[in-house]
């Protein structure tokens, strides 16, 4: 029993021991942590930069007639790997999709004011139709592809992102006599 008690008498003497060089040791050094609970954390700046992507279409003639081949141009910029449906009012619809040789005729190219010429041209951004008849020929253009947009730290550390998104143009052509 006495060896009890000296056994217990040594462990507090080297606990206490421990804890008085433990508090001189954090006396004498900076804390590891400055953590006060009442200072508000500040709220980091993430600054985000996209390129303007958009969707550039031209048609040739301006003004054309019957019998003329009118090319509609187009192209996406600051898009990557972009999908092209065009729609085209009366009548019919196309899927161009990126890297393929020929486009999805997703409704009938059933025109009675234009016809289509050459389906290759399609890749190249170009559509050629013929036209038949006089009228107001209306087409939409949709183009879905992939945006960049990137987002800069506080320290002005870039990072990247990639997201699909679309944008659309309507263009009206009038077909005279």
């Amino acid at each position: 029993m006495r060896s009890r008690v000296v056994s217990l008498l040594m462990l507090m003497i080297f606990v206490t021991g421990c804890g008085v060089f433990f508090e001189s040791w954090m006396n004498a050094h900076d804390p590891i942590i400055d953590y006060d609970p009442m200072t508000p954390t500040p709220t980091p700046t993430i600054r985000i930069e996209q390129a303007p992507y958009s969707l550039e279409v031209t048609v040739e003639p301006e003004h054309p007639r019957v019998g003329d081949v009118i090319t509609l141009n187009y192209r996406v910029i600051n898009m990557g790997i972009p999908v092209y449906t065009i729609t085209l009012t009366p009548g019919g619809a196309l899927r161009m999709y990126y890297g393929a040789a020929q486009p999805t005729i997703t409704a009938p190219l059933e025109n009675s004011l234009v016809e289509v010429l050459d389906l290759s041209t399609l890749a190249q951004g170009a559509l050629q139709m013929r036209a038949l008849a006089a009228g107001t020929l209306e087409i939409q253009i949709y183009a879905s592809g992939e945006v960049q947009q990137t987002a800069y730290n506080p320290q002005g550390t870039p990072t990247y992102a990639f997201y699909f998104t679309g944008v659309s143009e309507t263009v009206e052509i009038v077909i005279s006599e």
